[in-house]
């Protein structure tokens, strides 16, 4: 996470409820868990923020709250080759993405389409536990461009699948707190 990048909030913090609200990073990550936000909307901030924030309607929320906008984590940088019998290619230049030990194990073993960097960072992993797909594509590597778009649409529904999964961990978190106590 970084200053600047647009984001989503949703959850609760100290009582007050972010439903789907879009604001901006300001801050870098405090307490290790909490990073500030300054919303695009004045109606969307509940509280001051200590003088903290530029404009005035900033809140420091859980960073397990936040989603990037319009986007999914996932940053594949590509050359456009076209080679001498005039098939398209891509060659993969760069890839950002999580590695699977950074990834929920709830999204791991879901039977969806999921992605991750391979472990020495130089391939995406695609698996799909329900049709047994298992590829890796790899930076250097060139691909024609049908191989590439499945790349991209299998990116896009692991991207969804960990959006649900991420959902999912929240709901339970924010139902599963407190005490109990058994006498026997």
């Amino acid at each position: 996470m970084k200053t600047g990048q647009k984001v989503i909030v949703n959850g609760r913090m100290d009582g007050v409820p972010f439903n789907n609200v879009k604001g901006v990073i300001n801050s870098k990550p405090i307490l290790s868990d909490q990073i500030g936000i300054t919303f695009e909307k004045k109606e969307d901030f509940y509280h001051t923020c200590d003088g903290k924030c530029k404009d005035g309607y900033g809140f420091y929320v859980g960073t397990d709250m936040v989603t990037f906008q319009n986007t999914r984590g996932i940053k594949i940088e590509t050359e456009k080759i076209v080679v001498s019998d005039g098939e398209l290619y891509r060659k993969i230049l760069s890839i950002k993405m999580l590695k699977a030990n950074k990834l929920p194990t709830m999204y791991l073993n879901s039977s969806d389409e999921i992605v991750f960097l391979s472990s020495d960072g130089r391939g995406v992993r695609c698996n799909n536990r329900k049709g047994g797909i298992q590829f890796e594509y790899s930076i250097g590597w060139k691909y024609i461009e049908v191989e590439m778009q499945a790349l991209l649409e299998h990116c896009h529904k692991a991207g969804d699948n960990l959006l649900q999964c991420n959902k999912l961990l929240r709901e339970k978190k924010e139902s599963w707190k407190g005490t109990e106590t058994f006498i026997i």
